[in-house]
């Protein structure tokens, strides 16, 4: 029980997926658990306590999970993978803010822009995308092993 988010019993918290066509039922991993923290070791960062180079976010489906279990302890867990170098990604970031502000969806380099953005996050390459799943499995495979301990 020590990696699920609980109840205040300290019970794994029990929710029925919203599109269950029975009675099924799944309980969801607190990945900054102590529990958690040792299949991970030193990966895991947490924006709350200041360990991560990511800001605190909002509107994130954490958000949802704290309204949604008002008495429950949630966290939340997010696989960053890099793409290319910061400068890049940040010029990429800042052409698509000047668009917003000052270009429009109809400007003539909007489509560039936009595509110049989304390549930032997610590029065009097989290489790439598959260390993304090697490290998406690698990940999920640890929760797993963890789980069943």
């Amino acid at each position: 029980a020590g990696a699920f988010i609980t109840t205040p019993d300290g019970d794994p918290y029990l929710v029925r997926w919203w599109n269950a066509m029975d009675e099924a039922r799944a309980a969801h991993v607190d990945f900054t658990s102590n529990a958690a923290r040792a299949w991970w070791g030193e990966r895991v960062r947490n924006s709350k306590a200041g360990e991560s180079a990511s800001a605190e976010l909002t509107g994130t489906i954490l958000g949802a999970f704290c309204d949604m279990l008002p008495r429950a302890e949630t966290t939340a867990a997010t696989l960053e993978f890099g793409t290319f170098p910061a400068i890049q990604v940040l010029h990429a970031m800042q052409m698509e803010n000047w668009l917003h502000h000052h270009g429009g969806a109809n400007h003539r380099r909007a489509t560039r822009i936009k595509a110049n953005l989304r390549h930032a996050f997610y590029p065009d390459s097989e290489s790439w995308k598959l260390k993304v799943w090697e490290q998406g499995r690698e990940v999920v495979e640890q929760a797993l092993r963890g789980l069943s301990a």
